[in-house]
């Protein structure tokens, strides 16, 4: 089992109601108060936030968020380490950034490509996790 997906693996399954599936096993934030967003960085740094200066949106095209904390989340690592909850992750310009959000009820993976154009922030919900895989810059 790779470093990752024990990572992944470790996040508690206490919080769900039903027991999940080996694949599905916890990637889902909770901290005995109230469900929270995380991010976990797999292979390269992240940038993340600890708000999200939108409520209309769930994708914000700035560079930085100025109604936020900004801080990197480095390889292996997740954002619970930094941040009680993490709203938000950046997919920067000119990169192609590979994720997957994960919640309750499943999980959608996506591929954000900015090349040749600007960065974006996606908002990471209450009970979801944000997997971001790769990010490959040119």
């Amino acid at each position: 089992m790779t470093l990752v997906a024990l990572m992944v693996a470790s996040v508690t399954a206490a919080t769900l109601l039903v027991t999940p599936t080996p694949a599905e096993a916890s990637r889902i934030c909770f901290n005995y108060v109230y469900d929270c967003g995380q991010v976990v960085a797999a292979e390269q740094r992240v940038l993340i936030a600890d708000s999200f200066c939108s409520s209309a949106t769930d994708r914000l095209e700035t560079q930085r968020l100025s109604c936020a904390t900004e801080r990197w989340l480095y390889p292996r690592t997740r954002s619970t380490e930094i941040f009680n909850d993490t709203d938000a992750f950046r997919a920067p310009a000119g990169c192609v950034t590979s994720y997957e959000i994960v919640s309750y009820w499943g999980g959608r993976k996506a591929t954000e490509n900015r090349r040749s154009k600007p960065a974006v922030w996606i908002k990471v919900h209450n009970t979801e996790t944000a997997i971001v895989y790769e990010v490959s810059c040119q």
